[in-house]
Order: structure tokens, then sequence, then C-alpha cells
């Protein structure tokens, strides 16, 4: 096994121990017509009860050589975007100040919710969610 393969196999352990799921991500991705950096953090916030900064941080960046990580202020940028995209179906993100950020089960409900939407191919609601990723897209 080559390093690069064994750095990989370490980044995915890390992502499944942090609660980052790759289907799930891919799925946000598509579903919401969200840019790369942004699905994993959804994915995070779906998945657990409380994303710290310093998680966050650590699953979005651990791949890149230390001297490639942006500023940790990053984090709050990608949050802001995300927050705008999710707005648009009534989800929020709450922020717990100087530690990380979490979504309530209700809004997790609501995120799920358009996802089985797309899932289930139903016409009707393929329209609609159609209708909301561009409403998406052009708020970008």
């Amino acid at each position: 096994m080559t390093e690069t393969q064994r750095l990989r196999d370490r980044i995915e352990e890390l992502e499944r121990v942090l609660g980052v799921d790759r289907s799930l991500t891919s799925k946000l991705r598509d579903v919401f017509g969200l840019e790369p950096g942004l699905s994993p953090i959804l994915g995070m916030l779906m998945k657990r009860a409380f994303v710290s900064h310093s998680s966050l941080y650590t699953v979005l960046y651990s791949g890149r050589p230390e001297c490639d990580w942006p500023d940790a202020k990053v984090m709050d940028v990608q949050i802001c975007k995300l927050r705008r995209k999710l707005k648009k179906i009534g989800v929020t993100i709450e922020t717990r100040w100087g530690d990380g950020w979490m979504m309530s089960n209700a809004n997790k409900a609501k995120v799920r919710a358009v996802i089985d939407l797309a899932d289930g191919g139903d016409v009707s609601a393929a329209a609609a969610l159609g209708a909301r990723r561009a409403a998406f897209m052009e708020a970008s």
C-alpha cells in the first residue's frame, strides 16, 4: 500500500469518526446545488448534535499540507454561504459562539424531506425540487 493510499484511508477513517458520510455529502451537493466545500459541512451538521470549529476545519482541510490550510475564519464564511442556501427552505444553523454550530432536529428533518423528494422520483416533487434548486442557484 502506498503512502498516498494510507493517507486517503486515514482521512476516510477520520471522516467516519467525525460523522461525514461521502454518499450523503455527494447527495447533498446534487440536491441542493452546493459547492464542494459546503456539502461536508451540511453532512456533519446532519449527522452530529454539535459540530466544533476544530473538527470541521480538520475534516475540510486535513487532506492538504498544513502550509496550504486557509485561515480559520474561512469556516465562518462557509457557514454564512450555507446559511444563505438553506434559508430558502426555512432551515437555520445555530451558532454556539467560540465553539461551533448545530442544527435542530426539526431543521434536519426539513433537509431530509428535500432529499427524500429527490430520491422518490415523483414527477411533481421533482418539479418542485427543480424550482427550489433554480432559486438556490439564482441566489448564489
